[in-house]
């Protein structure tokens, strides 16, 4: 192998090991990591199904519709 083939991969391993320490330490400044992944998580579950809480609140009203119109 060349001597510019191996300069050029080396200078991708160093900056992509420089970006990722960027990403890490901009994570850690803004707030804990954890909370990060939890938001990640949510965001990842509210996308499988985004009206969840909306057909919830949908159902639990057709539940008192129901129980107010309901003949005694």
């Amino acid at each position: 192998m060349s001597e510019k083939a191996i300069l050029i991969i080396c200078l991708t391993v160093l900056g992509a090991g420089g970006l990722l320490l960027v990403i890490y330490a901009g994570a850690r400044r803004r707030g804990a990591l954890g909370e990060q992944i939890d938001m990640a998580r949510r965001m990842l579950k509210n996308s499988k199904n985004p009206w969840k809480r909306e057909d919830e609140q949908v159902e639990e009203l057709a539940k008192k519709v129901e129980a107010l119109t309901k003949p005694k």
